[in-house]
Protein backbone atom coordinates (compact mmCIF):
# COMPACT_ATOMS: atom_id res chain seq x y z
CA UNK A 1 0.00 0.00 0.00
CA UNK A 2 1.07 3.79 -0.54
CA UNK A 3 -0.79 7.07 -0.44
CA UNK A 4 0.34 10.11 -2.14
CA UNK A 5 -0.58 13.51 -1.64
CA UNK A 6 -3.63 14.28 -3.95
CA UNK A 7 -1.82 17.88 -5.38
CA UNK A 8 1.58 17.28 -4.97
CA UNK A 9 1.94 14.00 -5.25
CA UNK A 10 4.24 12.97 -3.06
CA UNK A 11 4.42 10.12 -0.78
CA UNK A 12 2.56 10.40 2.90
CA UNK A 13 2.30 7.11 3.52
CA UNK A 14 3.93 3.68 2.53
CA UNK A 15 3.27 0.18 3.74
CA UNK A 16 1.41 -0.90 7.12
CA UNK A 17 1.71 3.72 8.60
CA UNK A 18 -1.13 3.81 5.21
CA UNK A 19 -3.39 2.41 8.19
CA UNK A 20 -2.38 5.15 10.32
CA UNK A 21 -3.61 7.96 8.04
CA UNK A 22 -6.48 9.92 9.91
CA UNK A 23 -9.56 9.79 8.25
CA UNK A 24 -10.12 13.33 7.74
CA UNK A 25 -6.85 13.35 5.75
CA UNK A 26 -8.11 10.05 3.12
CA UNK A 27 -10.43 12.19 1.06
CA UNK A 28 -7.12 14.26 0.58
CA UNK A 29 -5.15 11.58 -1.35
CA UNK A 30 -4.62 8.75 -3.56
CA UNK A 31 -4.54 5.78 -2.08
CA UNK A 32 -3.36 2.48 -3.86
CA UNK A 33 -3.21 -0.88 -2.76
CA UNK A 34 -2.19 -3.99 -4.70
CA UNK A 35 -0.44 -1.97 -7.49
CA UNK A 36 1.93 -5.12 -8.38
CA UNK A 37 -0.21 -7.30 -10.14
CA UNK A 38 -1.44 -4.86 -12.40
CA UNK A 39 2.05 -4.26 -13.22
CA UNK A 40 1.76 -6.72 -15.77
CA UNK A 41 -1.55 -5.23 -17.34
CA UNK A 42 -2.31 -4.45 -21.13
CA UNK A 43 -4.06 -1.19 -19.75
CA UNK A 44 -1.15 1.48 -20.44
CA UNK A 45 -2.43 3.62 -17.99
CA UNK A 46 -2.60 0.64 -15.36
CA UNK A 47 1.32 0.17 -15.99
CA UNK A 48 1.81 4.21 -15.65
CA UNK A 49 0.49 3.98 -12.06
CA UNK A 50 1.88 0.61 -11.12
CA UNK A 51 5.37 1.43 -12.35
CA UNK A 52 5.27 5.20 -10.50
CA UNK A 53 3.64 3.41 -7.01
CA UNK A 54 6.42 0.75 -7.60
CA UNK A 55 9.64 3.05 -7.65
CA UNK A 56 8.19 5.16 -4.47
CA UNK A 57 7.51 2.09 -2.50
CA UNK A 58 10.96 0.77 -3.41
CA UNK A 59 12.60 4.31 -2.77
CA UNK A 60 11.08 4.55 0.57
CA UNK A 61 12.05 0.89 1.89
CA UNK A 62 15.23 1.65 0.81
CA UNK A 63 15.57 4.85 2.72
CA UNK A 64 13.91 2.47 5.25
CA UNK A 65 17.00 0.53 5.12
CA UNK A 66 19.66 2.87 5.31
CA UNK A 67 17.87 4.74 8.55
CA UNK A 68 17.49 1.34 10.21
CA UNK A 69 20.73 0.10 9.37
CA UNK A 70 22.67 3.28 9.97
CA UNK A 71 23.11 2.10 13.67
CA UNK A 72 24.74 -1.13 13.39
CA UNK A 73 27.19 0.18 11.16
CA UNK A 74 31.17 1.09 12.18
CA UNK A 75 30.99 4.50 12.96
CA UNK A 76 34.13 5.12 10.74
CA UNK A 77 31.90 3.10 7.65
CA UNK A 78 28.49 4.75 5.98
CA UNK A 79 26.31 2.94 3.54
CA UNK A 80 27.99 3.44 0.44
CA UNK A 81 31.50 1.68 1.62
CA UNK A 82 29.05 -1.47 3.35
CA UNK A 83 28.72 -4.57 1.21
CA UNK A 84 25.52 -4.88 0.71
CA UNK A 85 23.11 -7.24 -1.39
CA UNK A 86 19.49 -6.78 -2.56
CA UNK A 87 17.48 -9.73 -4.06
CA UNK A 88 14.73 -9.23 -5.74
CA UNK A 89 12.05 -11.78 -7.08
CA UNK A 90 9.20 -11.04 -9.83
CA UNK A 91 6.31 -13.56 -10.70
CA UNK A 92 6.67 -16.74 -12.87
CA UNK A 93 3.68 -14.96 -14.95
CA UNK A 94 6.04 -12.41 -15.89
CA UNK A 95 6.72 -12.11 -19.56
CA UNK A 96 10.86 -10.83 -20.47
CA UNK A 97 9.13 -7.18 -20.78
CA UNK A 98 7.79 -6.76 -17.48
CA UNK A 99 10.97 -7.95 -15.78
CA UNK A 100 12.52 -5.12 -17.77
CA UNK A 101 10.49 -2.90 -16.81
CA UNK A 102 10.66 -4.08 -13.27
CA UNK A 103 14.39 -4.07 -13.15
CA UNK A 104 14.29 -0.72 -14.67
CA UNK A 105 12.22 0.15 -11.82
CA UNK A 106 14.07 -0.74 -9.02
CA UNK A 107 17.42 1.19 -10.47
CA UNK A 108 14.93 4.37 -11.08
CA UNK A 109 13.99 4.42 -7.11
CA UNK A 110 18.16 4.17 -6.06
CA UNK A 111 19.05 0.92 -6.09
CA UNK A 112 22.00 2.00 -8.15
CA UNK A 113 24.81 -0.08 -6.61
CA UNK A 114 28.43 0.83 -5.88
CA UNK A 115 31.86 -1.07 -5.04
CA UNK A 116 30.88 -4.07 -2.49
CA UNK A 117 27.33 -3.09 -3.54
CA UNK A 118 25.03 -5.69 -5.96
CA UNK A 119 21.28 -5.85 -7.08
CA UNK A 120 19.85 -9.16 -8.40
CA UNK A 121 16.67 -9.46 -10.29
CA UNK A 122 17.66 -12.81 -11.87
CA UNK A 123 15.12 -15.03 -9.68
CA UNK A 124 11.12 -15.78 -10.10
CA UNK A 125 9.36 -15.81 -6.85
CA UNK A 126 8.89 -19.54 -7.18
CA UNK A 127 13.14 -20.02 -7.29
CA UNK A 128 13.34 -17.09 -4.04
CA UNK A 129 10.96 -19.53 -2.20
CA UNK A 130 13.14 -22.74 -2.99
CA UNK A 131 15.97 -20.38 -2.30
CA UNK A 132 14.94 -19.77 0.98
CA UNK A 133 14.23 -23.20 2.06
CA UNK A 134 17.83 -24.39 1.68
CA UNK A 135 18.94 -20.94 3.10
CA UNK A 136 16.98 -22.00 6.49
CA UNK A 137 18.95 -25.52 7.05
CA UNK A 138 22.51 -23.04 7.46
CA UNK A 139 22.55 -23.44 10.79
CA UNK A 140 21.18 -27.13 11.07
CA UNK A 141 23.17 -30.64 10.50
CA UNK A 142 23.72 -32.13 7.43
CA UNK A 143 21.12 -35.16 8.54
CA UNK A 144 18.35 -32.18 8.28
CA UNK A 145 18.72 -31.17 4.66
CA UNK A 146 17.15 -33.21 1.91
CA UNK A 147 18.69 -36.41 0.59
CA UNK A 148 19.84 -36.99 -2.86
CA UNK A 149 16.92 -37.94 -5.39
CA UNK A 150 14.11 -36.76 -3.22
CA UNK A 151 11.83 -34.55 -4.79
CA UNK A 152 10.85 -30.75 -3.10
CA UNK A 153 7.80 -28.91 -4.26
CA UNK A 154 7.34 -25.54 -3.21
CA UNK A 155 4.13 -23.27 -3.41
CA UNK A 156 4.41 -19.47 -3.57
CA UNK A 157 1.13 -18.88 -2.57
CA UNK A 158 0.99 -14.78 -2.51
CA UNK A 159 -1.34 -11.30 -2.43
CA UNK A 160 -0.73 -11.57 -6.38
CA UNK A 161 -0.04 -14.83 -8.24
CA UNK A 162 0.43 -18.11 -7.01
CA UNK A 163 3.94 -19.50 -8.00
CA UNK A 164 4.92 -23.67 -8.13
CA UNK A 165 8.33 -25.13 -8.84
CA UNK A 166 9.51 -28.34 -8.40
CA UNK A 167 13.22 -29.96 -7.91
CA UNK A 168 14.89 -33.31 -7.28
CA UNK A 169 17.93 -32.93 -5.23
CA UNK A 170 21.02 -34.07 -6.89
CA UNK A 171 24.62 -33.94 -5.59
CA UNK A 172 25.66 -31.88 -2.18
CA UNK A 173 28.95 -30.60 -1.68
CA UNK A 174 28.97 -28.77 1.51
CA UNK A 175 26.30 -25.89 1.58
CA UNK A 176 26.33 -26.04 -2.15
CA UNK A 177 23.31 -28.60 -3.40
CA UNK A 178 22.78 -28.78 -6.72
CA UNK A 179 18.86 -29.19 -8.09
CA UNK A 180 17.51 -30.74 -11.06
CA UNK A 181 14.29 -29.13 -12.14
CA UNK A 182 11.39 -31.44 -12.60
CA UNK A 183 8.79 -29.33 -13.21
CA UNK A 184 9.60 -25.97 -14.40
CA UNK A 185 8.59 -22.80 -12.67
CA UNK A 186 4.85 -22.56 -12.92
CA UNK A 187 2.08 -19.65 -11.56
CA UNK A 188 -1.14 -18.34 -12.16
CA UNK A 189 -2.89 -15.13 -11.19
CA UNK A 190 -4.68 -16.62 -8.22
CA UNK A 191 -4.08 -14.86 -5.17
CA UNK A 192 -4.34 -15.12 -1.75
CA UNK A 193 -6.38 -11.55 -1.92
CA UNK A 194 -9.11 -12.89 -3.85
CA UNK A 195 -10.17 -15.19 -0.83
CA UNK A 196 -10.54 -11.76 0.93
CA UNK A 197 -12.78 -10.41 -1.59
CA UNK A 198 -15.00 -13.71 -1.59
CA UNK A 199 -15.47 -13.06 2.37
CA UNK A 200 -16.46 -8.96 1.70
CA UNK A 201 -18.66 -9.88 -1.38
CA UNK A 202 -20.45 -12.66 0.51
CA UNK A 203 -20.94 -10.85 4.45
CA UNK A 204 -21.58 -7.16 2.88
CA UNK A 205 -25.29 -8.13 1.86
CA UNK A 206 -26.02 -9.49 5.60
CA UNK A 207 -23.81 -6.88 7.68
CA UNK A 208 -26.02 -4.21 5.75
CA UNK A 209 -29.13 -6.23 6.76
CA UNK A 210 -27.88 -5.77 10.35
CA UNK A 211 -27.04 -2.28 9.90
CA UNK A 212 -30.77 -0.84 8.55
CA UNK A 213 -32.39 -2.66 11.33
CA UNK A 214 -30.41 -0.80 13.85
Amino acid sequence: MIAFDGDKDKVEAWGFSVMTIPAESIPYLHLYKLFKPVFDSQDHSEILESEKCVRAFLKALLEHLKQHLKDQLPTDQDWDESMVKFLFSYPTTWNKNTKARFSSCVKEAGYKMVDDQDTITSLDEAQASMLHFFSSFSKQTRQTLPKEGEHILVADIGGGTSDMLICKVGEAAGRDVKLVHVVLDEGKDIRSTQIDEAFKKKLRPELMNIYEKL
